[in-house]
């Protein structure tokens, strides 16, 4: 099968984002009991411009930072349509950490775009931030009586510990085996 030209390929992608769109449009309407409530629009407004930056990113500019926006812009106004259309029973007062796991999701997605393979860099700030979120989730559902205060002070010590232990660890594996040292990663300048 042979590659289709550039400008199909971009009418193609505009037309499955507009399905993606419709689909989860029509989702929303079919489990929608009562459509009177139906125009709170302000999430689909998020989530249109989400699809659009999407776009425009991967097929006109080819720029990871307005991929990583137009994604999370998406993710987040799709999360918003559950949220106000209460099909959680949960609000964004209990629910906004759900924002940090889409900003991960969002970042991994936008350096695998950007370097064409998974890079630590962007696994591990992405993995953080599913972590922290998970962490602020957990008190925020009120699953862990304790207060995030006496949280952060019985534990804060030992991760600041830890953490040095493995930089300093770090620091004498790479001075003894030099074939640890990864090769410099490429720039981040403009793309």
């Amino acid at each position: 099968m042979r590659k289709l030209p550039t400008f199909i390929l971009n009418i193609l992608l505009a037309f499955g984002l507009l399905f993606v769109f419709g689909g989860f449009l029509l989702f929303i309407l079919a489990i929608e009991q009562e459509h009177a409530h139906f125009f709170k629009f302000w999430p689909f407004f998020i989530m249109i411009s989400g699809m659009i930056i999407t776009y425009f990113s991967v097929a006109l500019f080819h720029r990871s930072h307005l991929l990583f926006t137009g994604i999370m812009l998406g993710l987040s106004g799709s999360f918003s349509i559950f949220v106000t259309r209460d099909i959680t029973s949960f609000g964004f007062s209990e629910l906004w950490p759900v924002f940090l796991f889409l900003t991960g999701i969002s970042l991994f997605l936008a350096g695998f775009y950007k370097f064409k393979k998974v890079r630590l860099s962007y696994l591990v700030t992405s993995i953080a931030m599913v972590l922290l979120g998970v962490v602020f989730l957990l008190f925020s559902l009120d699953v862990v009586k304790m207060s995030f205060a006496s949280f952060i002070a019985l534990t804060g010590p030992f991760l600041v510990f830890f953490g040095g232990v493995g930089v300093v660890v770090l620091y004498f594996a790479q001075n003894a085996h030099k074939e640890l040292v990864l090769p410099d990663e490429e720039a981040d300048d403009e793309e």
